[in-house]
């Protein structure tokens, strides 16, 4: 099972599947499925929390149980397409600048999301496609993305603005 999957990847996978959240409570958030009565409750997160192997335990057991994803496919739910990975560092780079008043000084890009991204195109990166093509995703680290400078972290998870 990934382990790096915050709580708004979870809260997009579960509309996708037809998830409705209740409106949230004071410490939690409750998903429900027009064909289950099994509903996915969890504590209370900001959107870029990550969650606890635990939370996703539960998540994964309540969609097994109530019939709408196997435990075998879970992961799945949360592979993420190159440009949809763009779109996320868009709207994260714009939710940090409005909740620190600020650009954010770095983003920590993980090496596998990297490669994602090197596989856009230059209808998409521009120019900057064109040299990652030639010379790999250091190029990310030498030029940066979206006027952020670019920190490649080894492995997989999850981008991360600092």
């Amino acid at each position: 099972m990934k382990t790096r999957i915050t709580f708004g990847q979870l809260e997009k996978a579960l509309s996708k599947l037809g998830y409705i959240a209740d409106p949230p409570g004071r410490n939690r958030v409750v998903f429900r499925h027009p064909d289950t009565s099994l509903p996915i409750i969890m504590r209370g997160m900001r959107r870029n929390e990550i969650l606890t192997p635990v939370d996703l335990l539960d998540a994964q057991n309540a969609l097994a149980n109530g019939g709408i994803v196997p435990k075998d496919e879970f992961d799945s739910l949360f592979e993420t397409p190159p440009k949809d990975l763009w779109h996320a560092i868009i709207d994260a780079e714009a939710e940090y600048e409005t909740e620190h008043g600020q650009l954010p000084r770095v983003l920590k890009l993980p090496v596998l999301q990297a490669y994602d991204l090197a596989k856009l195109r230059h209808d998409v990166l521009g120019e900057l496609s064109d040299r990652v093509m030639k010379k790999g995703i250091k190029v990310f680290e030498k030029e940066g993305l979206l006027g952020v400078r670019v920190e490649l972290v080894p492995g997989g998870g999850e981008f991360e603005f600092q």
